[in-house]
């Protein structure tokens, strides 16, 4: 996520939010030298979103900038490997019309299949 950050820009803001505790997002945040992307905690249950959100492994919440949802899930990095990413970064180029700004992820050019 800190590659796609560092690539996009401010064309896009990543967010990493921990569902485990303050201090095991302080060592994802260390471990992944997460500097532009958010990182963020839910302090607890009562604070968890009903519906959305899951492992980055298991895919990613991909929504507008004013707060609408675009894809609840995206394809699994479990399942798809190297082209769950490419995945993302088709659903940026054509639902959103953005483009990397540097290269650095995989960038494959899978087409989206809804």
């Amino acid at each position: 996520m800190e590659k796609w950050a560092r690539m996009y820009g401010s064309q896009v803001q990543f967010l990493m939010v921990c569902v485990e505790s303050a201090g095991v997002a302080v060592n994802f945040g260390r471990m992944f030298d997460l500097k532009s992307v958010v990182n963020s905690f839910i302090p607890s249950r009562g604070y968890m979103p009903v519906g959305f959100g899951q492992l980055g492994c298991s895919g990613f919440v991909v929504s507008t900038d004013d707060g609408c949802f675009v894809s609840r899930k995206t394809k699994a990095y479990l399942q798809y490997g190297e082209d769950a990413f490419a995945y993302v970064e088709q659903l940026l180029l054509n639902v959103f019309a953005i483009k990397p700004l540097s290269h650095g992820a995989s960038t494959k050019g899978n087409a989206i299949e809804e």
